[in-house]
């Protein structure tokens, strides 16, 4: 007697539905083709980034001088002026120490046909910030009202102190002083001052 056969098992529908896939697309049908775009259109060309953009360096917190130069915060800095010192405080004000300037090794000189005399401070916030000091230009007795921080009296009244013996006495007539605005009075003129721009800047009443 043959043995008896048993029938197949039946295979699982996903993997007949695999085999299906595969024989179809071995013999070109059967089956679709699913294309893939090789390139999404829907997505929008992202531009070149600029290649002439400055690169601005992040200082941090600090002043600018007059001159543009930067000093941190709660630091000291060399001033402008290359005598004194500024230091620039928490909220980007600044101070500056106000000592007379004059230039390194050149000491006060006046009555010689080349004079060094020593620039004074002029800033101001108000007009009461300023005085005017009248300093002597020639051996005639000429003489030029400046106007200057207060805080500036005792430097210029102890430079203009070794300036005017220096002029021999030439018996020439002195002319009335020249103010800041370029305006000469009379020797009547009371020369005053006012704060103008920042700047205590001497002027002559009523022109």
């Amino acid at each position: 007697m043959s043995p008896r056969m048993l029938p197949p098992l039946p295979l699982p529908l996903t993997t007949f539905a695999l085999l299906l896939t595969l024989l179809g697309g071995a013999s070109g049908c059967g089956g679709t083709a699913v294309s893939v775009p090789t390139t999404d259109s829907g997505v929008a060309d992202v531009p070149d980034a600029p290649r002439d953009v400055p690169v601005v360096a992040d200082l941090g917190a600090g002043c600018r001088l007059s001159d543009g130069s930067f000093c941190a915060a709660g630091a000291s800095c060399p001033s402008p002026d290359g005598c004194n010192t500024c230091s620039c405080g928490p909220n980007g004000s600044v101070q500056c120490t106000l000592r007379a300037c004059v230039d390194a090794g050149a000491p006060i000189v006046c009555g010689g046909s080349v004079g060094s005399f020593p620039t004074f401070d002029r800033s101001c916030r108000a007009a009461t910030d300023c005085f005017v000091g009248t300093h002597q230009t020639d051996c005639c007795g000429n003489s030029r009202a400046m106007g200057m921080n207060v805080s500036q009296r005792a430097a210029f009244e102890a430079a203009e102190a070794i300036c005017a013996p220096m002029y021999p006495a030439c018996g020439c007539p002195a002319r009335p002083p020249v103010a800041d605005d370029g305006n000469v009075g009379n020797f009547s003129t009371v020369i005053a001052v006012d704060c103008r721009a920042g700047l205590c800047t001497s002027f002559v009443p009523g022109m």
